[in-house]
């Protein structure tokens, strides 16, 4: 069985004003249903969770499900102080017998099935894999008072993404060995990886874009209205 984590319980304040940037609008209807009609749809999942911010889990998810009902089994699961937290507390609500998990963040509305199904794959032979591509711009490592120290080989760097595919048991203990330990990653794969897993990168597209700052949300509202506009026309959309 393959479980789809989504996790929408992060407060989106890069992104401004009141609303968390998961319920924001985009084309119609909140941003995270955009994420979890992906995954309702796609043929390589069986089961979804959605991570929630605490206190909103049933003053504001229930009525966006009721207005936008999704085919599979979905199962609710609290956010909890970081990101790392919520999705451990998402890994817990995952059915029993999970065998694959997916972990994705609801701010990337334009994955897509094909991505998904190469991650499951990839993860069943692997154990871990993540989407993501090379980088294409040149990277600094700062000092943290504002000046470069260090230009790392690009060539030998990617940019990561979600989701991230994993065999349900091994990023379970790697979530518990990190809380045990006090560590916590920017990334589900860097726990895998300080437990010993190699994780596979899969390749993905930059379309996957994570709706973090205010440009963002503009530049994907533009992407929407272009991928329903050739979807009206039945041309090729983004992938």
């Amino acid at each position: 069985m393959v479980t789809a984590i989504i996790v929408a319980a992060g407060g989106g304040t890069r992104l401004g004003g009141a609303t968390p940037k998961q319920y924001r609008d985009l084309c119609g209807k909140p941003l995270l249903c955009h994420s979890l009609s992906v995954f309702d749809d796609a043929d390589w999942v069986d089961r979804l969770v959605l991570v929630t911010p605490k206190e909103e889990r049933l003053a504001v998810i229930r009525p966006i499900i009721a207005a936008n009902p999704v085919k599979k089994p979905l199962a609710l699961a609290l956010g909890g102080d970081h990101r790392q937290g919520s999705v451990f507390n998402g890994l817990l609500a995952c059915d029993p017998s999970t065998e694959i998990v997916l972990i994705h963040d609801a701010a990337r509305p334009f994955v897509t099935g094909d991505e998904i199904r190469r991650c499951v794959e990839a993860a069943r032979v692997h154990g871990a894999a993540v989407l993501g591509h090379p980088a294409t711009d040149t990277i600094k490592r700062a000092d943290g008072r504002g000046f470069a120290v260090e230009t790392p080989d690009r060539s030998a760097l990617w940019q990561v993404q979600t989701p991230q595919a994993f065999l349900y048991n091994l990023i379970l203990s790697a979530h518990r060995k990190a809380l045990y330990d006090g560590f916590v990653g920017t990334d589900d794969a860097a726990l895998a990886e300080r437990a010993g897993q190699k994780v596979f990168l899969e390749r993905g597209s930059r379309w996957n874009i994570k709706i973090t700052e205010p440009i963002d949300l503009e530049i994907a509202r533009a992407v929407m209205e272009q991928i329903t506009q050739k979807a009206a026309r039945g041309t090729s959309v983004p992938g």
